[in-house]
């Protein structure tokens, strides 16, 4: 009976795919795996967003070492690109692509994390479904997420090499 009164009122949003995003920042400081770090990030990222006037933040967030961190429910439109708010999840890396090299435990999550979303989804990434943040045409972030992190064809390719491993379960190798 309450399922039956609170299904209409709810609006279902369902994304579409991934938006990949860099903070644009040195994630010297958050460089520890501890728990403390990657609270207080997200406390300033909190606070950065809120300085922007966004009404909520992207999806997750993931550190150097490899920390995955919900900045946002999965079940929730999120804020983090103007063209892509309305139908895709966000994952945000910590750190500037351009200027510093990739973290190989950064790259694993990130990729185990797009994996596991995509999987959610029910299919792989493609170029309608996946996105660098640099190719929505109303960002001014047109270097996101970065050179060093690597191009999108890459990214695409080790998401789906990641869920066919999953899948087949071949863990051990799944990023």
């Amino acid at each position: 009976y309450v399922a039956k009164e609170v299904a209409p009122k709810m609006k279902v949003w369902r994304p579409r795919g991934v938006v990949l995003h860099n903070t644009g920042i040195n994630p010297s400081w958050t460089a520890k795996t501890d728990n403390q770090n990657a609270i207080q990030l997200m406390r300033n990222m909190s606070v950065t967003w809120a300085n922007a006037g966004w009404s909520s933040g992207p999806h997750l967030v993931v550190g150097p070492n490899g920390y995955i961190v919900a900045a946002w429910p999965l079940w929730m439109r999120g804020t983090h690109s103007p063209s892509y708010n309305q139908t895709f999840w966000s994952l945000e890396m910590v750190g500037d692509f351009d200027k510093q090299e990739f973290p190989t435990e950064q790259r694993l999550a990130v990729t185990s994390g797009m994996a596991s979303l995509y999987a959610m989804l029910g299919h792989e990434p493609d170029d309608a479904n996946f996105h660098l943040h640099k190719e929505d045409p109303r960002t001014a972030h047109k270097n996101c997420p970065g050179v060093r992190c690597g191009d999108k064809k890459t990214w695409q390719a080790r998401i789906a090499d990641a869920m066919h491993k999953v899948n087949t379960g071949d863990l051990a190798h799944a990023a």
